[in-house]
């Protein structure tokens, strides 16, 4: 099936990817479509929006829900690199909530070199909450940032919206073979909300990442650690009694050592080989 992509400039192109290949202009944030038309619709939401300096914001306000929210640098923001005081974690907690809530410092941070991956994850979260074409090009933009780190572009990717992109590009969002398959398989989850699918993707993700992290042992090993003497008086599973027990060594002076005899005799008794040497 052909595609079509548009590009942040507003230009309709017709892609020629091959299936699963990466297209030459989603490293500049290009989005894809799957018919011309919606590909020339959103064209001209980016047309419009560019001309008038807005960007759709999914927030109530005033003028109502979806009313266009100024991105024009109307307001400001010292990014935490800028900072010449140290922050609380109050303080801190209040930037970031504030980098997703106010559309007015979107730009300001997408365009900083010193925009850190927290706060660029934060613009992503307000993007993608805010919805609309126009706020997930934001969101991508925020993802692709040379500053947002590892960990934080592959979960930012877990949300539905931005499945599409990562898919195409798999590698540079950090995604393994097991995400992918992740996704796919949420994907055809019936009833699912776009919060609930996201959940259900991060919770995926990080089950096995602790299982990579904490691997169970093999029922060799397991079975070695129960039988393990530990300590001298415990074992894994209960407590039990040695049946050499140790021999006590009696407390000597500082800067002297026992002799290497009764090292090498505990040694033996406790891990079967020596110490020291």
């Amino acid at each position: 099936m052909a595609r079509y992509h548009v590009r942040p400039d507003g230009s309709v192109g017709r892609c020629d990817a091959k299936e699963g290949g990466r297209c030459k202009f989603a490293s500049k944030g290009a989005l894809h479509f799957e018919s011309a038309a919606e590909a020339r619709d959103y064209a001209a939401e980016v047309l419009a929006h560019r001309s008038s300096g807005f960007v759709k914001g999914g927030a109530e306000s005033g003028s109502g829900a979806g009313a266009p929210v100024s991105a024009g640098g109307s307001s400001d923001v010292v990014l935490v690199a800028d900072r010449q005081e140290k922050m609380s974690m109050d303080e801190l907690f209040a930037h970031m909530a504030r980098l997703k809530d106010d559309p007015g410092v979107w730009e300001q941070v997408l365009s900083s070199p010193r925009a850190k991956s927290g706060e660029l994850a934060s613009v992503a979260d307000g993007a993608l909450a805010a919805g609309g074409r126009e706020n997930l090009q934001v969101a991508i933009r925020a993802v692709r940032h040379t500053n947002m780190g590892k960990f934080s572009r592959r979960t930012a990717m877990a949300h539905p919206d931005l499945w599409d992109e990562a898919l195409s590009d798999p590698g540079f969002y950090g995604w393994s073979d097991e995400d992918v398959r992740d996704v796919q398989e949420v994907s055809r989850e019936r009833g699912l909300s776009d919060e609930d699918a996201r959940q259900r993707v991060l919770d995926r993700f990080r089950e096995r990442d602790m299982r990579e992290l904490f691997p169970s042992p093999s029922r060799d090993e397991g079975r070695r650690m129960n039988n393990e003497s530990m300590g001298g008086d415990y074992r894994l599973r209960g407590y039990m009694r040695v049946d050499t027990p140790f021999r006590k060594v009696e407390r000597l002076p500082p800067g002297s050592l026992p002799d290497e005899a009764l090292i090498r005799e505990v040694s033996e008794r406790l891990w079967g080989g020596s110490v020291g040497e």
